[in-house]
């Protein structure tokens, strides 16, 4: 909107021809304003949605896949800081590995193979960790 699309106020101003406008046009601006204000919600919203849906993706849980190569063992157990340290039971293959499928979200976890009841590192983890003064615990990293 221009100066000359307002109309001047009907009333004797005294003053600059910039008085006789001000008021429509201070109402212009807030107008303005208030609608800069609205279009710069309206992109925050679309920019957190968009970092929503871009964590969701990050965040995807990943099928790992942990084994235990210890094919003697009687019974293998798992226990992990995303089990919260209750043992899950590993499944036995043919070739006498152990095996067990979790599904997780990318981070760093903390785990620990039971063999006959024995505590195993796992020797394919990314590395091992004492947590709290206790462990050592394997490392697995998911990307």
């Amino acid at each position: 909107m221009h100066y000359t699309d307002v109309e001047p106020v009907q009333r004797p101003v005294r003053g600059s021809l910039r008085a006789c406008f001000a008021p429509r046009i201070l109402i212009i601006i807030a107008g303005a304003e208030i609608a800069h204000l609205k279009v710069n919600r309206l992109q925050d919203v679309d920019m957190e949605n968009r970092i929503e849906r871009k964590s969701e993706v990050l965040l995807k849980p990943v099928p790992i896949n942990l084994h235990c190569t210890r094919p003697q063992a009687r019974r293998v157990l798992l226990l992990a800081d995303f089990t919260e340290w209750e043992p899950v039971e590993m499944k036995r293959s043919i070739d006498g590995n152990w095996l067990l499928q979790v599904n997780l979200v990318p981070g760093n976890y903390h785990y620990i193979f039971l063999v006959d009841g024995e505590p195993q590192l796992d020797p394919h983890a990314t590395g091992s960790v004492t947590l709290d003064g206790s462990g050592p615990f394997s490392l697995l990293t998911v990307s």
